[in-house]
């Protein structure tokens, strides 16, 4: 875990926590703070709140954001990193993240606190950033540093305080007189990039296409020249020639997964914080 911005610390590095850690340091360097915010995030998992932190409850008062965040700055930063990838059943059953590293940045409006950004990183080379304007309940959406959910326009935020994290969730978008999911899109996309490159597909052989990725989503960018090259027949030198869009393919796919990636994060950082037994001094 690494902390910023957080009353007296601006930033403790990232610390590995093992079974039994001591914390050494001199009087108001910050020992208790960072001790408190464990049970500052537990009390707020299962709670009514108007953010994504309960910075007032049972377990610790630290009054408000304004009370919290560092003198002089206007967010407060966390990470955590898990080594696990234990995907509880309600969520996609393939989801395969691996190591994942999440960040996020919490702000302040005059009304009310927010999460502002979101990081992830997970399958060593996969990342997602999620850049939350609650003002007009909508979400940049970049994956692996490029823009997709602009040019789609498929997400907005659904506010759930029972978790840390807004719920992403996808909104229909007009297509001429029909309307088209977002997850129908993306795979139109996807149909239309790959027949660039190899002919005209049947639409199965797309669909065909999305379920393969979704089961291997840890292994998309080392695996995508050979998938491509025996399993679609698509030509050696096509996919060498053509790397750039194929990366357009695995950012969809990771795309079509964002509900789910967010979920998940919500899920494990829930499920550990949760768990938390803090004694008072």
């Amino acid at each position: 875990i690494q902390v910023k911005n957080f009353r007296c610390l601006e930033d403790t590095g990232l610390l590995s926590l093992r079974p039994l850690n001591v914390i050494v340091g001199a009087h108001s360097s910050g020992k208790s703070s960072f001790l408190r915010i464990f049970p500052l995030f537990k009390q707020g998992i299962n709670s009514r709140k108007r953010g994504p932190i309960l910075w007032y409850g049972p377990e610790v008062d630290f009054g408000d954001f304004k009370t919290t965040v560092r003198r002089g700055q206007d967010l407060i930063s966390i990470k955590i990193v898990f080594s696990e990838n234990i995907v509880p059943i309600y969520l996609s059953r393939n989801l395969k993240m691996g190591r994942i590293e999440v960040e996020f940045d919490i702000k302040n409006t005059s009304k009310y606190d927010y999460v502002s950004r979101m990081y992830v990183r997970f399958a060593q080379n996969q990342e997602v950033e999620i850049k939350f304007l609650p003002a007009f309940k909508k979400a940049d959406v970049y994956v692996n540093n490029k823009s997709y959910a602009s040019d789609l326009n498929i997400f907005y935020i659904w506010n759930d305080r029972l978790g840390v994290f807004p719920r992403i969730a996808a909104s229909l978008s007009l297509s001429g007189n029909e309307r088209e999911s977002p997850v129908m899109k993306i795979i139109s996309e996807m149909q239309r990039l790959l027949s660039q490159v190899s002919g005209d597909k049947p639409e199965s052989d797309v669909f065909d296409l999305r379920f393969w990725l979704s089961e291997a989503v840890v292994d998309i960018k080392e695996n995508i020249t050979k998938t491509f090259v025996t399993k679609f027949e698509v030509p050696q030198n096509v996919v060498e020639e053509n790397g750039e869009l194929f990366e357009t393919l695995n950012d969809l796919m990771v795309l079509s997964h964002i509900e789910d990636i967010v979920d998940y994060v919500n899920f494990l950082v829930t499920r550990d914080f949760e768990t938390v037994n803090y004694i008072k001094p």
